[in-house]
């Protein structure tokens, strides 16, 4: 089931990027957030496990959001602000060690 999981987020990080362009952003993302919510509450319902597979694919595809969310929030900022976004997102640690290094 992880592997299902890992290759429907692998196929929509693949296509969000098209997708963002083709029919907007937050057209993508709330396709995705209402995919999302599908699949996750089929993983609460379904009773046979070839049905939960494919809701545990749905829900790695509808992972891709998240690129979506941080196109979103980078566009939001100011110039100066917008490398801090990816050192956020990947934990205080890692930002602290990019800073230090440079």
């Amino acid at each position: 089931s992880q592997l299902l999981f890992y290759i429907g987020m692998f196929l929509s990080c693949m296509l969000a990027g098209s997708s963002l362009y083709r029919f907007g952003r937050k057209k993508s993302l709330m396709l995705l957030l209402f995919v999302e919510c599908l699949s996750l509450g089929a993983l609460i319902v379904v009773e046979s496990y070839p049905m939960w597979l494919t809701a545990r694919f749905f829900t790695g595809f509808s992972i891709g959001y998240f690129v979506v969310c941080q196109i979103l929030i980078i566009e939001g900022l100011k110039v100066e602000f917008r490398n801090w976004v990816p050192r956020l997102q990947y934990g205080a640690s890692f930002s602290i060690g990019a800073d230090v290094a440079g």
